[in-house]
């Protein structure tokens, strides 16, 4: 009975399916007859705004991009996808053109365009002596030397860096004994790093022109005896030996000594000297007043452009030579007191 009675329903479930789908189907014939009085809504399209631009745009992506120029202010050209620096000055709100013909260096003496060229914001007030590249020479300075102002390999010479720390001071003079026939000796007394040093030659080893002196001991070999000879001092004629300087830097350098007791000193100077740079501030170094150096400093150097000049005025000041371009020049340092 319960199979029965599943297969009469699933019958039922059949018969239900196709009197549907055959209304369904009468229903879509009857369509027409049911709106048979309908009539159809024609009507133009309406046109597309500026359809030609359409058209232009299409046409445009099928051909290769083309930069084209454009004016700007003083009837400059740059190309359309070229930014235009612009700036601001403090206190106003209508930007400018640097590189406009009618605007002021905003940091005289150097021109807009420099700072545009070289990629740097003059925006600043203390844009000239900010120091761009980190080379330790600050923008005005690059640009009074023609260097790269953005290029940290490109900088004006390092002697305009230099510093003094301060200087040491030497003296020491030399007397002489005539033995006679030009033969003499000698003996000195002098002041070195704070100490009195003497040294003299014994009456045996009397030295005759053309001779070195002292063989060992303080001021080894500093001197050469050159001349001797007769001079007038008020009314009196008094013996003068003529030495020569032979001490690195003071080579050639003559000095008269008189006879007697007097005492005519001599003074040698060092110089400690610095970069004023980033990279060589804590780097100090000692040069003996008329010998050469290099900078950055390096006592094994083989070239050695610049030269410590003979100190003068006590020690107060000191003067810095170099070669540029076949000329000699100079600074003139004064010594922290």
């Amino acid at each position: 009975m319960k199979d029965n009675y599943e297969k009469i329903l699933l019958g039922g479930a059949a018969v239900a399916a196709v009197a549907l789908g055959v209304f369904g189907f009468l229903k879509m014939k009857s369509v027409d007859e049911v709106f048979v009085g309908a009539d159809e809504n024609q009507r133009d399209a309406e046109p597309i705004l500026a359809e030609h631009l359409v058209d232009k745009a299409s046409a445009g992506l099928t051909k290769p991009a083309q930069l084209t120029s454009v004016k700007v202010s003083g009837d400059r050209e740059v190309e359309s996808f070229t930014g235009v620096d612009l700036f601001i000055r403090k206190g106003e709100d209508k930007p400018i053109d640097l590189l406009a013909p009618e605007e002021k260096p905003v940091h005289p003496p150097i021109p807009n365009l420099w700072w545009i060229t070289n990629n740097i914001d003059p925006g600043f007030g203390d844009s000239p002596q900010r120091d761009h590249d980190e080379d330790g020479f600050s923008n005005i300075e690059e640009f009074d030397a023609g260097t790269n102002a953005a290029d940290s390999n490109s900088f004006p010479s390092l002697f305009a860096k230099i510093k003094v720390v301060g200087v040491e001071k030497e003296q020491w003079y030399l007397r002489f004994t005539n033995q006679g026939n030009e033969a003499v000796t000698f003996r000195i007394e002098g002041v070195i790093g704070g100490k009195v040093v003497k040294n003299k030659g014994s009456a045996g080893s009397a030295l005759s022109p053309g001779s070195t002196f002292f063989s060992e001991g303080a001021f080894q070999n500093r001197f050469k005896y050159v001349a001797i000879g007769k001079k007038e001092v008020r009314g009196i004629q008094k013996d003068f030996v003529s030495i020569e300087d032979l001490k690195p830097g003071k080579v050639g350098k003559t000095y008269e000594i008189p006879s007697g007791a007097h005492k005519t000193f001599q003074t040698d100077y060092k110089a400690t000297l610095f970069l004023d740079t980033p990279a060589e501030s804590g780097n100090k170094f000692l040069v003996e007043e008329g010998t050469s150096f290099s900078l950055p400093y390096d006592p094994e150097a083989t070239d050695k452009p610049y030269t410590l000049a003979e100190i003068q005025n006590d020690g107060a000041s000191l003067l810095l030579l170099w070669e540029k371009d076949g000329e000699t020049k100079q600074l003139e340092l004064s010594v922290p007191q």
